[in-house]
């Protein structure tokens, strides 16, 4: 089921990490990291992590991805821009898709704290996501790309 962009706002009173996975599953429902391929979401919950978040090396631990893997860290909006930008050419699919994402990242920055971005690999990308909850839990949206 996807959901309307404005039913995807956080639920500021709810501190359950359980929750929160199911908040953000509904808000990703439908929508694709646009690459050489299209990749759909998947929501992670990392418990046992470090007050100050995961580093890269623990990203790459907890994706089971060698550790000489190149991982990168990189903002939110620098990652998100393309698909939150809207453009003057686009039809009304493409400006709903963004509306979509710009939803996702106000979801994100209102529900977590510490967000970072990490892309791990090179030509095929496996990308995390990663904020903390209220919980001091750590919460992960992953997808993949492919970048030539």
């Amino acid at each position: 089921m996807v959901l309307p962009t404005s039913q995807l706002v956080v639920n500021p009173s709810s501190h359950n990490p359980e929750d929160l996975v199911q908040q953000m599953t509904a808000a990703v429902a439908g929508l694709s990291w646009t690459s050489e391929t299209d990749a759909p979401f998947d929501v992670l919950l990392w418990t046992g992590m470090a007050r100050d978040g995961p580093t890269a090396a623990d990203v790459l631990h907890r994706a089971q991805l060698p550790p000489e893997t190149p991982a990168e860290a990189i903002a939110l909006e620098s990652f998100l821009a393309p698909a939150t930008e809207i453009q003057d050419w686009y039809g009304p699919d493409e400006i709903q898709m963004a509306e979509r994402f710009q939803a996702l990242q106000a979801f994100l920055e209102q529900t977590l704290t510490q967000i970072r971005v990490y892309r791990c690999g090179t030509i095929e990308r496996e990308i995390y996501i990663v904020g903390q909850t209220q919980d001091l839990d750590w919460l992960a949206l992953h997808t993949t790309a492919v970048e030539t």
